[in-house]
């Protein structure tokens, strides 16, 4: 599309149909709501953000919108998609929100499932890395509810991002309405988001989102969370379960089954089934977090991806004895100043697999009894362990009884004093 093209575009919305130039997908039009609060009216949108080795599922909006108040004085908020033929209620209980005024916005953290949302933009995450200024020219669109009287429908304008003014202000040619502020600006190229449309002062017209959203990221790192599920059985009711072994007084918040539960590390069930367990930790940065699973036989599935252990050093024991575990998400563990993983795994009897393909083990000297019991595993791939520092592999992969297939390419065992029992009772063919 030309500049003159645009220009002449720049000035007229185009309601989204699905033969749109095939520029916008009907799944675009899923992504964007209309948001009202009082005498304020303006577009959000649901948004990936790449973080580490994920998405993070977010909604963004004005904070003209939506403030910390507004937030703060309501438990939830109706937003309208698909030009108001659905409505969905998004509860901020047990939320990551980040507001600020500065930027004039607000992110949100979304559950898919329970807030049944399936369809998401997606940041470019190329904004993180280049020159600001490449951006400058580029062809860009913006979706967003235009309120009048006979047509709110979700609507694209189209032209050229002139200028990103102080690393933050976008200035662009594109038709915006009055209650525009919330909308989404995206490249033309790759229809990826780059910024969030503001209002009308000093010729401002957006906000780039590179700042923003690490702001939201860094905000997001005050606490550690834990995330899991715990099995009750009939002989646990009312019995004291403990779901980790660290001291009570780190503990920000504790939610079982959505709802916040007094600030212990057990809690006594009165009925059988699936707990959901969700922990916050008083912004800590750990360093020794050994045994901190130890014997929790309940739990069945841990989520680890937002629990920070860059400071780290002793990991033995963590998950020992977890015997009905079944699967755990390490994805984002950072190993790199661990030393201890002696017995980590140790007992993980109902584990089948298990992905450490992230692991940093360049200082670790202990890994004796690592996987020790893990009968349950058939594969192992340890292929990016470095061992160069272990001196200590007495017993560690012991009772590993259904193990078929080890990956052990990249060992180098020029330091290991001791191997007694390394593959004792395994069977490995």
């Amino acid at each position: 599309m030309s500049e003159s093209n645009n220009e002449k575009t720049s000035m007229e919305v185009y309601p989204i149909t699905i033969n749109e130039m095939d520029i916008i997908s009907e799944q675009m039009k899923k992504c964007i709501f209309k948001i009202e609060n009082q005498n304020e009216y303006g577009t959000g949108f649901f948004c990936y953000i790449p973080y580490k080795n994920e998405k993070l599922k977010v909604m963004i909006t004005s904070y003209k919108i939506l403030n910390k108040d507004t937030i703060d004085n309501n438990k939830t908020i109706e937003v309208s998609l698909n030009d108001d033929k659905v409505k969905k209620i998004i509860n901020f209980e047990d939320k990551k929100i980040y507001t600020s005024s500065e930027y004039n916005i607000t992110i949100i953290s979304i559950d898919s499932d329970r807030d049944e949302v399936s369809d998401f933009l997606e940041l470019d995450e190329n904004i993180f890395n280049e020159n600001i200024n490449d951006y400058n020219n580029a062809s860009i669109y913006i979706l967003q509810y235009h309120k009048y009287d006979n047509d709110k429908k979700v609507s694209a304008s189209f032209g050229i991002l002139k200028e990103i003014k102080d690393k933050l202000k976008i200035i662009h040619n594109c038709f915006k309405s009055v209650n525009y502020k919330g909308a989404p600006i995206l490249q033309l190229s790759n229809k990826k988001l780059i910024g969030i449309q503001s209002d009308y002062f000093d010729n401002i017209q957006g906000i780039f989102l590179k700042y923003a959203i690490n702001e939201y990221l860094n905000y997001k790192k005050e606490y550690n969370e834990i995330n899991m599920e715990v099995q009750i059985k009939k002989e646990d009711i009312n019995k004291k379960i403990y779901f980790f072994h660290l001291d009570n007084e780190i503990i920000y918040k504790i939610f079982i089954n959505n709802k916040e539960y007094k600030k212990e590390n057990f809690f006594q069930p009165e009925n059988e089934g699936i707990y959901s367990i969700k922990i916050k930790f008083n912004n800590s940065i750990f360093k020794d977090i050994h045994n901190m699973f130890s014997d929790c036989s309940n739990i069945i599935n841990i989520d680890l991806s937002f629990f920070n252990t860059q400071n780290v050093t002793n990991m033995s024991g963590m998950f020992k004895g977890c015997s009905n575990l079944n699967s755990i998400n390490l994805s984002n563990f950072n190993t790199q100043n661990v030393t201890n993983m002696c017995d980590m795994f140790s007992g993980c009897s109902n584990l089948n697999s298990i992905n450490l393909s992230n692991f940093n083990t360049q200082n670790v000297t202990n890994m004796s009894g690592m996987f020790s019991g893990c009968s349950n595993l058939n594969s192992i791939n340890l292929s990016n362990f470095n061992t160069q520092n272990v001196t200590n592999m007495m017993a560690m992969f012991s009772g590993c009884s259904n193990l078929n297939c080890i990956n052990l390419s990249n060992f180098n065992t020029q330091n290991v004093t001791n191997m007694f029992y390394m593959f004792g009772f395994s069977k490995i063919y």
